[in-house]
């Protein structure tokens, strides 16, 4: 799979569970839908795609008790 495009690349996040489209600071941006936070936006420069490593962890499955 070739990630060469924002399209491409939501659309290969949006397969990992827990993730939904959304917005960050009014650009488009992929979230957890456990915390709300995004872990991938458009970046500022062109053609630029920022992640945040701190809010995936909310993507990990919940531990068995």
């Amino acid at each position: 799979m070739r990630l060469d495009s924002w399209e491409a690349v939501v659309a290969h996040a949006l397969t990992l569970p827990g993730t939904e489209l959304g917005t960050c600071y009014r650009e488009p941006a992929v979230r957890v839908v456990t915390n709300g936070r995004f872990f991938l936006k458009v970046g500022h420069e062109p053609e630029a795609i920022a992640r945040s490593r701190d809010h995936v962890s909310g993507l990990k499955p919940p531990r068995k008790r």
